[in-house]
């Protein structure tokens, strides 16, 4: 627990749908021009073999420490802007456990952000889409962040009304398309609340 914080009974559920998608952490291929990516965003199905993946939720659910490790914030992480960053790492703390810090903004090479977390000695990116649509650049953007040492996107969908899932996870397997040579996981919650884990891996 957290001084001052009454503990909030967090929950999880099981996958709502199992869409196909493919394996933990990756790297995303440099496409240079704009219309290769957004060929990502065709109605086209994506043949099976083509997108090798694992649910691992009850593997981070097995593997869980509630509450063990430390929780731990950069100096400068103040303000409204990280308010929703602090309470989604205190709920994965909660939840799964191990050390997390949430990390100062900042400008790292090429322009790029850095991302929000180092939790489990890897980094995560927290991504809260106003629809759904919007998920696939938020994960392209958090993979780009992720790429020096990744663990995986966070996809917090809170902001989103009546989520379909089966939509959802056809836009996560064509971004996760473009990207090759790592393993990285897009873990999947709705208001705090665990849907989903899966891993993609090429």
């Amino acid at each position: 627990m957290y001084e001052g914080e009454v503990k909030p009974e967090y929950k999880t559920e099981p996958p709502v749908r199992d869409a196909p998608v493919p394996e933990g952490k990756a790297v995303e291929v440099t496409v240079s021009e704009p219309e290769k990516a957004e060929g990502a965003y065709t109605d086209e199905a994506v043949p099976p073999e083509n997108k090798p993946y694992t649910d691992v939720t009850q593997e981070y659910l097995d593997n869980a420490t509630p509450g063990e490790g430390k929780y731990t914030v950069d100096e400068g992480c103040v303000g409204e802007h990280y308010e929703s960053e602090k309470d989604f790492a205190k709920w994965v703390h909660e939840t799964f456990g191990g050390d997390i810090n949430v990390n100062v903004e900042k400008q790292e090479k090429h322009g790029v952000s850095n991302p929000d977390y180092l939790w489990r000695v890897k980094l995560w990116d927290l991504k809260e889409p106003e629809q759904l649509t919007g998920a696939n650049g938020r994960i392209k953007h958090g993979v780009h962040q992720i790429a020096d040492n990744p663990g995986g996107v966070m996809l917090d969908l809170w902001k989103i009304d009546n989520v379909d899932y089966e939509e959802l996870q056809k836009i996560i397997d064509r971004r996760m398309q473009w990207v090759h040579g790592v393993t990285i996981d897009i873990m999947i919650a709705y208001n705090r609340t665990l849907i989903k884990v899966l891993r993609y891996k090429k």
